[in-house]
């Protein structure tokens, strides 16, 4: 997925292929690995899939909190993702949106979405 993505001038959107087929999750677990810079807050971002927001609260440390810094996080999704295409949308809350800006702006810098087995495959 693209990365390095400025979102003061638009909400991120993408769609991928899940791996998984109609009524059988091969791919039980997923996890969500993101980088963002200058998003001090988790009240100043928002993640939808399929139309539902994620709740990146697992992700968002408290020691972060307040930096402008460059940030690594990870989050396992709660559910199998669905057979065929998926929609990922990454936005700034107004929060967000009316926030200081560091250096270099308010971004998505990387986003990754795996799929993987469960059960020891």
């Amino acid at each position: 997925m693209r990365s390095w993505f400025n979102l003061t001038e638009s909400a991120y959107q993408t769609t991928f292929i899940s791996s998984n087929v109609p009524n059988k999750a091969l791919y039980p677990n997923s996890m969500l690995r993101f980088s963002l810079s200058s998003i001090p807050y988790l009240s100043h971002i928002r993640f939808i899939l399929n139309g539902q927001a994620i709740d990146l609260s697992k992700a968002f440390l408290p020691e972060w909190e307040g930096s402008l810094d460059r940030r690594w996080l990870q989050l396992a999704l709660t559910d199998p993702l669905p057979a065929g295409e998926n929609r990922l949308e990454v936005e700034l809350t107004q929060k967000g949106l009316d926030a200081e800006e560091g250096q270099g702006g308010k971004m998505l810098t990387s986003v990754e979405i795996m799929e993987y087995g469960g059960d020891g495959r």
